[in-house]
């Protein structure tokens, strides 16, 4: 290491030093909230939530609701569970019969592209005669 360098890298190192020590120590009381949000968690009331499904729940006796229960289903669950009715639509499915003229016609194409671009190819990197010292240069 050049001295430079080693003057610049040593007060780098004692920073990442110090604020790997005083990092553990800064989260140390759990709480990450703002004071704020610690007030408002605190004076909020806790609600119950019923975690048994509908089945459960219609079977048991009814407790005493004391606060509101949480629906903690997903909103399609929830919507699935509304009796309504749907209105059903029948799809009738036709198989087509006999060769296919448009899927052909794609495949040609594609076999007339790549045919096209490779005789493309081959005639830009086609040798062509040079007219050296003893070759007589032909003439077109």
């Amino acid at each position: 290491m050049s001295r430079k360098t080693r003057r610049l890298s040593s007060p780098l190192v004692l920073a990442l030093a110090a604020g790997a020590i005083a990092a553990p120590g800064a989260s140390a009381s759990g709480d990450l909230r703002s004071p704020d949000a610690r007030d408002a968690a605190r004076a909020a009331t806790p609600v119950r939530s019923d975690l048994r499904s509908p089945d459960a729940r219609d079977s048991a006796p009814a407790p005493e609701r004391s606060s509101p229960t949480v629906d903690l289903r997903s909103p399609d669950a929830r919507d699935s569970s509304v009796a309504r009715s749907l209105r059903e639509e029948v799809v009738h499915v036709v198989k087509p019969g006999g060769f296919d003229w448009g899927d052909a016609g794609i495949g040609a194409g594609g076999i007339l592209a790549i045919l096209g671009l490779g005789l493309g190819v081959g005639a830009a990197h086609r040798r062509r005669p040079v007219a050296g010292p003893g070759v007589p240069a032909l003439r077109g």
